[in-house]
């Protein structure tokens, strides 16, 4: 598989960019993933350039290995130790030799340097990783992230610096091309992908997936499998003279019935939210109110620069409480600025709990935020579970798997677009459990080692175990269970016959033990086994020729990220101006960002009202509707349904963007709105009077990023086609 050439990548102000797509080929084996991406690069410039690009993969994968392709020779990276491997790169880059560099700058995120890519040069960066995936109640998701939703606070924090701390840039493109062999999956209705349309053909006895038409790294690609099968099962691996053991295990149901349930409902407003994803959220926030009965308790709290509690302490989840909790639902927005994340958590886990209740935090968001490790650690402190949706076309799982972690809760993902109901009946399934931990391995034999236990399991949910042994070990695995009262269960699982081979089983409890070791002691097991760390990096040197060596220092080029496609372009490029440094002008184009918190409870208290029908309207009223809404509320409407109801509808509008809706395929309802805006005010019957009342570096931006990105090419020629006959 290879990328199909495309013109020269320029950033909005002019400049050349050295990655020109990714490409992407693996295999889906049960539930292991591997995985091998490719990174093309080029150098369209007239001296030698040192690439940086940050980029994520999924916090539960282990990168088995990193290589370089350059003028016709593969180079393969070794892994060492931090400081020696950006010691070994720099002095590459001083004798002019071509050099690459793979750095984790924490969970999820790594940073791929390459240096002196000489002018008309072209290159190849390849890593491979694999992944273990979880599977509830039958069905398998697998996600391949490829985009970095904008991060509020401080890069540092996230173990980003200089060059490494992503960039982005509204009008660049990367082609995004996936291949994976799906062996003993026959029937293709077993398949669904929230986030592509899919291209299935058989092969390998089974079923090969392609991308339906050119996909870009500006979401996650998301993949769900039903009918998977699991069980209690334990495989042996040989890990040099000695053996590991990797066993899967999953805790039958619970019966009886469940106690009254106590959640805070903790909701991310910030501006990263906007478009899909907040609207996924409140999606997410109505099923979840669903899923509450009279006698449970409630409280709902919203955050951006600053938190607001929207309920006075935890409230009786019966319908005096839930109607209007449903209206300010439908009333949130991505209006309240930056992502002050650790505020907004510590200021929940404060909130009272009921008396004799165990309260439990249920938190919605794109997760956002550099500073993970804050967090965490505020969560951790309180001795509350913390349960997360992690939603949009691109979330930080770093943060969700951390905070699961260390509080006993659990996560789930909901892409933007996707139905959440699934994602929330189970996370409501987990908040009704009572807490259960594993309080006992008993192994066949006395281990030389054990990688820590998971903090929390559930029912029906699968986990892993990892062990090391001196011999093989024959028999069962017995593991018991327990909740907080003491209640325990056991079960065995047996030790399958015959020997994995392969380091993979190894390798992956091998990163599962490095959190819990001294520096020196985990340098040591990342060097060991290979393995890209906090402690590690993979560095590689091409040696060049001494007549191409390069005579001068590369020019640094940081490779911008293309905007995540749940965001709106106004957001956007708000964000990318300056979001990291905190609260931008994303507060200042809501007039309901710093909304006092009485008039908040007054519009929560009332009844919500359906939007009007749509009336017929002249154009030219249409537009002045536009601006109207566009100047209180500082975005356009983000569905179709709102846009009408706020505007009228000119006459043959309807049928014209539903033909529109056609031609953009998978596009998003406030995509398609962008592009049918643009056009229209350019059409010659739409007067400069008329357009006035635009903010004129916003429009003009929102109006450059329709013009200058292929992928409303076809749109923006069938609307200069169609608007004159309407």
């Amino acid at each position: 598989m290879s990328l199909e050439p495309v013109a020269c990548l320029k950033t909005l102000n002019g400049e050349s960019v050295p990655l020109s797509g990714v490409t992407a080929r693996g295999r889906l084996q049960g539930l292991l993933l591997e995985l091998t991406v490719e990174q093309h690069y080029r150098n369209d410039g007239s001296a030698p350039i040192e690439s940086v690009y940050t980029f994520p993969l999924p916090a539960t994968a282990v990168l088995l290995g990193f290589e370089l392709d350059l003028g016709g020779r593969n180079f393969k990276a070794t892994a060492v130790a931090r400081k020696a491997a950006e010691r070994r790169y720099e002095q590459a880059v001083d004798k002019g030799d071509s050099a690459a560099l793979l750095t984790q700058n924490d969970e999820g995120l790594y940073t791929a340097n390459l240096a002196n890519l000489m002018p008309g040069e072209t290159a190849v960066v390849r890593y491979r990783y694999a992944e273990y995936l979880s599977a509830h109640r039958g069905t398998a998701r697998l996600r391949i992230p490829t985009a970095i939703t904008p991060r509020y606070g401080n890069p540092a924090a996230g173990g980003l610096e200089g060059a490494s701390v992503p960039s982005y840039d509204p009008v660049v493109e990367y082609p995004f091309e996936l291949e994976i062999d799906l062996p003993g999956v026959a029937v293709a209705d077993r398949l669904r992908s929230p986030s592509h349309a899919l291209d299935l053909q058989p092969a390998e006895g089974g079923l090969r997936l392609r991308l339906a038409g050119r996909g870009w790294l500006d979401r996650d690609f998301v993949l769900e499998l039903d009918g998977v099968a699991t069980q209690n099962e334990a495989f042996v691996a040989k890990d040099g003279t000695q053996h590991v053991v990797m066993a899967t295990a999953t805790v039958p149901g619970l019966g009886g019935t469940p106690a009254p349930l106590a959640v805070k409902l903790l909701v991310d407003c910030s501006g990263s939210m906007a478009g899909a994803s907040i609207r996924a959220a409140r999606e997410a926030l109505l099923a979840g109110l669903d899923q509450l009965d009279p006698q449970d308790r409630v409280s709902l709290t919203v955050f951006g620069t600053q938190h607001q509690h929207l309920t006075e302490g935890m409230e009786p989840a019966d319908e005096a409480t839930l109607t209007p909790l449903r209206a300010v639902v439908r009333g949130i927005d991505a209006d309240l600025g930056g992502t002050n994340m650790e505020e907004a958590v510590d200021a929940v886990l404060r909130i009272p709990a009921p008396e004799a209740r165990r309260a439990d935090v249920l938190l919605v968001t794109d997760g956002a935020v550099h500073e993970v490790r804050a967090v965490v650690r505020r969560a951790s402190d309180a001795g509350q579970r913390l349960f997360v949706v992690m939603i949009g076309a691109a979330p930080n799982e770093a943060l969700g798997k951390r905070i699961t972690e260390e509080t006993g809760g659990s996560y789930a993902f909901v892409s933007a677009g996707e139905n959440p109901l699934p994602a929330i009946l189970r996370m409501f399934r987990h908040l009704r459990e009572a807490p259960r931990t594993v309080v006992q391995v008993d192994w066949p034999v006395a281990p030389a080692w054990v990688a820590p236990l998971p903090s929390a399991v559930f029912s029906d949910e699968p986990f892993r175990l990892y062990a090391g042994f001196a011999k093989r070990p024959e028999g069962h695995v017995t593991v018991t269970v327990a909740n907080a009262e003491g209640a325990a269960t056991s079960f065995s699982i047996p030790l399958r016959a015959g020997t994995v081979t392969g380091d993979l089983i190894p390798r992956m409890g091998a990163v599962l033990r490095l959190p819990g070791l001294t520096e020196a002691k985990a340098r040591e097991l990342a060097e060991r086994y290979q393995l890209a760390s906090r402690h590690t990096s993979f560095v590689l040197v091409a040696e060049r020729a001494e007549a191409d060596k390069a005579r001068t220092l590369p020019v640094v080029k940081p490779v911008p990220q293309m905007p995540p496609a749940s965001l709106g372009s106004f957001t956007m490029r708000s964000i990318s101006m300056d979001y990291s440094r905190g609260p931008n002008v994303m507060e200042s184009l809501s007039s309901r960002a710093q909304e006092p918190r009485e008039l908040l409870f007054r519009r929560m208290r009332s009844v919500s009202r359906e939007l009007p029908p749509a009336r017929q309207v002249p154009r030219q009223e249409f537009l002045l509707a536009l601006i109207e809404a566009f100047q209180r509320t500082g975005q356009l409407p983000e569905t179709l349904q709102e846009l009408f109801a706020l505007c009228g509808e000119p006459a043959g509008y309807r049928r014209l963007l539903l033909d529109l809706s056609r031609q953009l395929g998978h596009c998003a309802e406030d995509e398609l709105i962008r592009v049918f805006v643009a056009m229209l005010t350019r059409d010659a019957r739409a007067t400069r009077d008329v357009l006035m009342g635009f903010q004129e570096e916003l429009w003009e931006q929102m109006d450059f990023g329709v013009s200058t990105q292929r992928k409303y090419r076809d749109a923006r020629q069938f609307l200069a086609e169609k608007l004159t006959s309407v």
